[in-house]
């Protein structure tokens, strides 16, 4: 079904994974296989929006109801070598490839003449969830 027309943005901020030494493009592999390496970040990196919902409203919302809104059936903690090394694993069952190194980055793209370019900012994922 077709909404509307989506507007062209002047930044994205995307998800780099580097396996191996070799950056991972999402045109190397079926749609279904990306969204298996990409959703697992996006998930690790919102970790922290979704402690910050319930703090400012989940919990008053439970609250309200009556409801028990004990914060450890709640918050989620950010481990980040505990998801790395899920995730390492994680990546050799979907790309059947062995994983001696990972990088994972969250770079900002702009937009110049028609074409996205990689602007020098970028976040290890490491420090997305903090």
């Amino acid at each position: 079904m077709y909404s509307e027309k989506i507007a062209i943005q002047k930044n994205y901020n995307v998800f780099e994974v580097e396996l191996n030494g070799k950056r991972l493009e999402g045109r190397n592999f079926s749609a279904t296989e990306w969204d298996k390496i990409m959703v697992p970040l996006q998930f690790y990196a919102g970790i922290k929006s979704s402690n910050a919902l319930y703090k400012s409203q989940i919990q008053r919302l439970l609250n309200k109801m009556q409801i028990n809104s004990t914060e450890a059936h709640f918050i989620q903690s950010c481990n980040y070598e505990q998801f790395e090394n899920w995730y390492k694993n994680y990546l050799e069952a979907v790309t059947n490839q062995k994983t001696e190194s990972l990088a994972v980055t969250y770079r900002n793209y702009e937009l110049r003449s028609n074409k996205l370019e990689a602007t020098p900012s970028f976040i290890p994922l490491s420090q997305l969830c903090r």
